[in-house]
């Protein structure tokens, strides 16, 4: 399945080179035995048995001090495929991974692994949707998790006044990219500049702005086309762009693909 990368169990030497030998990918490991340090961004987090992560391909991983009886299942998923999946899950998920990516969730993680493992092995039709189902129910209960582990007033009290204008930055395109697919409405929102939105945005997040609008454009292009009967137009005009030809132009230089092409795939 070209959207699942690597399924499996180890003392997770793969994630130590991930971002060196794969394309953008999520990472959902959990601990089965042992204990490692999970270094993220700057911090440094134990990994311990019954803990579970989720990484998302600008986090870039490693993983040390691994005792000797180390283990943990992984898999790593098509960064595509993991935000099709987690698309209108809460900008407030995202800030939560940031802060403290690390949690236990023995309680719904073996349950889950075994679901996971059991759909991969199989070849039950719709299984790609099952899979992608499976794994946005999965962040849901990892999240809800972390809420009640964590509190939801550690989001507020953890951010930097940086990573606030991320956050909100976040959260207005969410409920304006339809509309507004320039920066600088955003940057007006936020009173700031864009080349000052821009250098914010890259610092922390790894990618500008406009990377950032196009994707949820992206996303919302290929969940209109699957789940709905609309015209390419209507699409079009939905998402206001100028016209039905530069909507096509623009989908297939973000995915390769015409719309009718992505269209007929989930038929």
């Amino acid at each position: 399945m070209e959207h699942i990368c690597k399924i499996g169990e180890s003392p997770l030497y793969e994630i130590d080179t991930i971002h060196e030998t794969m394309p953008p990918v999520w990472t959902v490991a959990y601990c089965l035995e042992g204990s490692a340090c999970l270094s993220v961004f700057s911090d440094i987090l134990p990994f311990t048995k019954g803990s579970g992560v989720i990484i998302t391909n600008d986090m870039f991983p490693n993983v040390s001090d691994r005792t000797p009886d180390f283990k943990a299942f992984y898999l790593i998923i098509d960064r595509n495929f993991a935000e099709n999946a987690t698309y209108n899950m809460p900008n407030a998920f995202f800030d939560a991974i940031y802060i403290q990516p690390v949690l236990k969730i023995d309680s719904i993680a073996l349950p889950w692994i075994r679901l996971i493992k059991s759909v991969i092995g199989t070849d039950a039709g719709y299984r790609s949707e099952i899979i992608s189902s499976l794994l946005h129910g999965f962040i849901l209960d990892f999240f809800s998790q972390w809420e009640i582990t964590y509190g939801k007033s550690t989001l507020n009290k953890e951010r930097t006044h940086a990573d606030k204008i991320c956050s909100i930055f976040y959260n207005l395109v969410a409920d304006n990219f339809r509309e507004h697919h320039d920066t600088a409405y955003y940057a007006d929102r936020l009173n700031i500049t864009p080349n000052y939105l821009a250098m914010l945005i890259r610092q922390i997040c790894f990618e500008s702005p406009k990377e950032a609008i196009n994707r949820q454009l992206v996303l919302e292009i290929k969940h209109l086309l699957r789940t709905s009967s609309l015209s390419i137009e209507q699409i079009s005009h939905q998402l206001h762009f100028n016209t039905p030809s530069y909507l096509c132009r623009f989908f297939r230089k973000h995915t390769g693909m015409s719309l009718s092409e992505f269209r007929k795939q989930q038929l």
